[in-house]
Order: C-alpha cells, then structure tokens, then sequence
C-alpha cells in the first residue's frame, strides 16, 4: 500500500469516527437533526475543520436547548401586593450566560428585598440600579424582563408601605395637635377663672354674702312680715342699715331692699359654709 493510499484512509477513518460521535450526540439530546441533512457529496471531500465546524454549531444548539430548560425549571411564585407574583431563580451552577457574574448578583439582591418584605420593612434601593441593562446587553436571550418585573413590584410595595406610614404619622400628628388644644383650652379657661374671681372680689367688695341655701327677704325686720322673695347661698348683698331691738339688716340686691336675718350672713367668701354646689351663680 503506497504512502498516499494510507494517509487517505487514516483521513477517511478519523472523519468517520467524528461523524459516529456526532450521530450519537444528537441522539442523546433528542434534537431533531439527523446527519442525513448535511449535503456532502462524499467522506473524501470532507476535512477536519469542516467537521469541527459541524460539531461545534451541533454542540451550541446543545447548549442553547440545556439553557432554555434551566430557565424554564427555575420560576416559581410568590405573593405580594395582593397577588401572584412570578420569580425567577436560576441556580448559579445552571446559569449558561455571558451575563453569568450579573445574573447571580440581581438574583441575590432580588431575594434580600424579597425577604425585607416579608418583615414587613422598608426597601432601600439603590440609585443607580444598570445591572439588569447590562445583563441585557451581555446575554439578549436571557429573560432580564423578569427580573424587571420582580423589581418594579418591590418598588411598589415600598411606596404603598411609605404611603402608610405618612398615614400613621399624620394620624399621631393630629392626636399631639387635639391634645395641644385641649390643654390651651383649659390654660385659657383656668385663666380666664382667674380674672373672673378677681372681678367678682373687686365687685363684691365691701358686700355680704348670704351663708344658707337661701334666705327669706322680708318687708320689715321681723319673721312675721311678708317674704318678698329668696335669696341663694353665695349671692352678695349690700348692708344699708341696721334695726333697733332684732338681728334684722336692710339689705340691698340691685334696686330691691328688704331685710334679712344677719345671722345668715358671711363678709368674706372663705368664710361661707354652705356647700359650693349651692353657692349662686
């Protein structure tokens, strides 16, 4: 066998075996491509790199349908703002992306805002949030829109959670401003009581004050004359005279005059002892 006869069989050889490798390759990943598709008119006219290229657009669609599964085995759902929210989490050992190291780092920050939610406690989000553009930019297949989605819920259940907690500061706020004008109120009464008794004590100056639940205002200085009327505990009179022979004072109240036993009359208001709740108003 000459020199270029054995080299074409090794040449034929070597090409055969790479094809059997390709059948069995396809087989195993249940693509729907058969090595009858592949127009070559015989074995001698294929070379290694033509194999090789063949192999290696095979191996990609591989690869494309093995990441496809991983993504699609990775959403699951949870509950937030009232529904059902889809998530997606691709374990890192199954992420096959360009966009590998960002992807990991957005499926991570996902999950601490996740769980702050679930505490029931405020987001902080960053101000300048690029990775999920620049998984876009890295890896145009991979479904960065989820992740988008995710996010703007997070941003929304952050919002409605600021939005109630204005409420409740605004609820104590008017509380505090009820209970400030409540106690203005009373300071204001409390002093306006104080100017009322200094009033009534520069008014009642120099009067009496009747000492009993009330007090029978007669014509004349003795029990037996006409009662023109009663007079209440704690109402100030004017003494304007005295009777010979009785306890019996004429007194004045406003532009009535008439007598009263002056028994039943005080000077000072500390000195009554009738009960307040009596005392005239």
């Amino acid at each position: 066998m000459s020199y270029s006869k054995l080299a074409r069989n090794k040449k034929t050889y070597y090409i055969s075996s790479q094809i059997q490798l390709l059948k069995k390759h396809l087989r195993s990943s249940l693509l729907v491509i058969t090595i009858s598709f592949i127009s070559l008119p015989s074995l001698s006219q294929l070379d290694a790199n033509t194999v090789f290229s063949l192999g290696k657009g095979i191996s990609g669609k591989v690869k494309d349908n093995k990441k496809k599964k991983n993504i699609d085995n990775s959403f699951s759902a949870i509950q937030l703002n009232g529904k059902n929210i889809s998530i997606l989490r691709v374990p890192a050992e199954k992420i096959l992306s360009n966009a590998r190291a960002y992807i990991i780092k957005v499926q991570d920050q996902l999950d601490v805002y996740l769980h702050t939610c679930q505490q029931g406690r405020r987001l902080s989000f960053p101000s300048n949030y690029d990775d999920i553009v620049t998984i876009r930019s890295l890896d145009s297949e991979w479904p960065a829109d989820q992740y988008e989605n995710e996010l703007r819920e997070y941003r929304y259940y952050d919002e409605q959670l600021l939005q109630q907690e204005n409420k409740r500061k605004d609820s104590l706020q008017a509380v505090e401003r009820k209970r400030e004008q409540e106690i203005a109120e009373r300071l204001a009464l409390a002093h306006k009581e104080v100017l009322d008794s200094i009033a009534y004590a520069e008014r009642v100056k120099g009067f009496h004050f009747i000492n009993r639940e009330f007090s029978l205002l007669r014509e004349k200085p003795n029990t037996s004359s006409k009662v023109i009327g009663r007079i209440y505990a704690g109402s100030y009179v004017k003494v304007i005279g005295y009777s010979e022979g009785s306890n019996y004072v004429k007194i004045a109240l406003q532009d009535i005059t008439g007598y009263i036993d002056q028994a039943e009359l005080v000077n000072d208001l500390d000195k009554l002892s009738v009960d307040k709740t009596d005392l005239a108003t």
